[in-house]
């Protein structure tokens, strides 16, 4: 019994290591989609954060995020999460409509 468990482990390890080969992880697909993100990104030149966290924590969150991506403006709406809520449906009505037009 032993050494038929043995014999599947061999196989089940050969299979991953010829399906890796074979079939890399992607990271390559993962690195253009991230480059065409940033890309879209400096075009846009801004981000605004809807949010109900504490400032504190929107503050370091901010800062770590400026810090990797300096060229990118940052704002936050601060609010509860009824008020967030709402201004997030009304921006995005608002939008619909000016699109419409």
């Amino acid at each position: 019994m032993n050494r038929l468990y043995g014999k599947r482990f061999l196989l089940l390890v050969s299979a991953i290591y010829s399906l890796t080969i074979a079939f890399p992880s992607g990271s390559v697909a993962q690195d253009n989609h991230a480059a065409k993100l940033i890309e879209g990104a400096k075009k846009e030149g801004s981000l605004i954060w809807y949010t109900s966290t504490s400032i504190e924590d929107i503050k370091r969150l901010f800062d770590a995020f400026t810090k990797k991506y300096p060229f990118i403006k940052t704002e936050f709406f601060n609010a509860g999460s009824a008020r967030v809520f709402n201004r997030i449906l009304n921006e995005h009505a608002l939008a619909k409509f000016s699109s419409i037009s």
